[in-house]
C-alpha cells in the first residue's frame, strides 16, 4: 500500500501560535525531513526490497546541511533569516526536491504545510526572533 498524502507530515496546530521566522526555519527543517522520508517509505514500497532505509539522523543532517547550503546559495544567512529568506528558500527547495523525484503530491503536501505557517508569521516577526 502506497502512503497517500493524508498520509504525510501535518504541520503541528501549536506551530501557528505565535510563530517566528526562526522557530518558521525549523519548522522547514522539519517538513523538509518528513518530505523525503515519506518519498523514502514509497520508493521502498514499489521496489519491495528488503534494505532499510537510511536512518533519520542521517535523513536529518542531509536536510540541514542542504537547508544551509540553499540559504547561501540564495545568499541569505542562516543564522538571521528573514521572511522573504523563508520565501527563497521553500521555492529552492521545490525545485530541488521535484528535480530528485519526490513526487509532486508530497512537494505539493509540504509546500502548504509551510505556506501556511509563514502566512502566519505577523509583520513584527519578520526579522529572526528565535
Amino acid at each position: 500500500m502506497l502512503i497517500h498524502v493524508d498520509e504525510c507530515w501535518v504541520l503541528p496546530k501549536e506551530a501557528l501560535q505565535a510563530p517566528t521566522v526562526g522557530k518558521a526555519l525549523t519548522l522547514i527543517e522539519e517538513c523538509f525531513f518528513h518530505a523525503q522520508s515519506e518519498t523514502l517509505a514509497r520508493v521502498k514500497q514499489k521496489l519491495l526490497e528488503s534494505e532499510a532505509p537510511p536512518p533519520d539522523e542521517l535523513i536529518r543532517r542531509s536536510v540541514k546541511q542542504l537547508v544551509r547550503m540553499t540559504m547561501r546559495e540564495n545568499l541569505d544567512d542562516y543564522d538571521h533569516p528573514t521572511l522573504d529568506a523563508l520565501r527563497r528558500l521553500i521555492s529552492s527547495l521545490k525545485v530541488k526536491a521535484s528535480s530528485w523525484g519526490t513526487p509532486p503530491d508530497i512537494v505539493e503536501h509540504h509546500c502548504g504545510q509551510i505556506a501556511t505557517l509563514l502566512a502566519h508569521i505577523p509583520a513584527k516577526h519578520q526579522a529572526d526572533v528565535r
